[in-house]
């Protein structure tokens, strides 16, 4: 994923209402399933629903599992943050916590909260 260098100054600082929001609908994400309409509405034909017990055995799996969270829009929908991990056979994940922002009808990465690697 490509993020946008960081100028000097650029900061996100979120109100309360928006820290309350994000709480709320990262409540709501966490308990959300993904349907195979979502997918179709993706566009994302090569990938299939499973259970979280898929990639609980790690070493059991025998392709890529990702996780992917709802996309939580803030600002009129012109900041949005987004976290996947991925499972691959074996031991190892990785995954992002990352905030994007909508510029001229595009979005970018911004803001790499976390980076996981195992």
């Amino acid at each position: 994923m490509y993020l946008a260098p960081l100028k000097d100054g650029d900061t996100l600082t979120i109100t309360n209402s928006e820290r309350e929001t994000l709480d709320s609908l990262l409540s709501v994400s966490e308990k959300y399933k993904w349907t195979e309409e979502d997918i179709k509405n993706y566009g994302l034909p090569n990938m299939s629903i499973t259970n979280k017990t898929t990639y609980d055995k790690g070493s059991q799996i025998k392709e890529n599992v990702y996780e992917v969270m709802r996309p939580i829009f803030l600002r009129n929908n012109t900041i949005c943050f987004t976290f996947y991990m991925i499972y691959c056979p074996g031991t190892c994940s990785l995954g992002a916590i990352t905030i994007h922002k909508k510029s001229n009808n595009s979005w970018k990465g911004w803001i790499q909260l976390a980076d996981f690697q195992r």
